[in-house]
C-alpha cells in the first residue's frame, strides 16, 4: 500500500531534527552527522558556475559555498528534513534560518514565496550575486 500525503508528513514531522558535526557542499547543500541536506526554499550557485561581480568572472558557486561555511563555523547546526525526496531540510545555525541568511548575504535565490521578501532587500542593498557589473 502506498503512503499518503498526510503519513509521509506525519512520519517527518516526528522525526527528530539532526544536530552535530557538520560538512558544507555547496552554496545549498550541507551534512550533519553524516546525513546530507538541501536547504529548504533556496537555490544557490552551483559549484563552477560563473557570475560577474564587480566587473570580473567568479566562481559564484565556490562563493555561496564559502557564504554558507562562514553562516555555519563554530555553531550549532540543526535540520529538520521537509521533504521526503529529495532530502530537502530546514537548518537551523544557532537558531539562524540558514535559508534565509543564504538569499540574504544575496548568495542564494529564493524558491518559496517566504523568502521573496528576504531576496527583494538583498537586490535592493545590491548584495552577492547582485552587486552591480563594474570594475574594481
Amino acid at each position: 500500500m502506498m503512503p499518503t500525503a498526510l503519513s509521509i508528513f506525519l512520519l517527518l514531522a516526528a522525526a527528530p531534527a539532526m544536530a552535530g558535526e557538520v560538512t558544507v557542499i555547496d552554496g545549498q547543500t550541507l551534512q550533519v552527522d553524516g546525513r546530507t541536506y538541501r536547504l529548504v526554499g533556496v537555490a544557490a550557485p552551483a559549484m563552477g558556475e560563473t557570475c560577474r561581480v564587480l566587473g570580473h568572472t567568479r566562481d559564484c558557486g565556490l562563493i555561496a559555498r564559502a557564504q554558507l561555511l562562514d553562516l555555519t563555523a563554530g555553531a550549532t547546526v540543526e535540520c529538520r528534513r521537509m521533504d521526503a525526496a529529495p532530502p530537502a531540510a530546514r537548518c537551523l545555525s544557532n537558531g539562524y534560518d540558514l535559508s534565509a541568511g543564504m538569499v540574504h548575504t544575496g548568495w542564494a535565490r529564493a524558491t518559496d514565496a517566504a523568502y521573496d521578501p528576504i531576496e527583494a532587500k538583498a537586490r535592493a542593498a545590491r548584495r552577492g550575486m547582485w552587486r552591480p557589473d563594474r570594475p574594481e
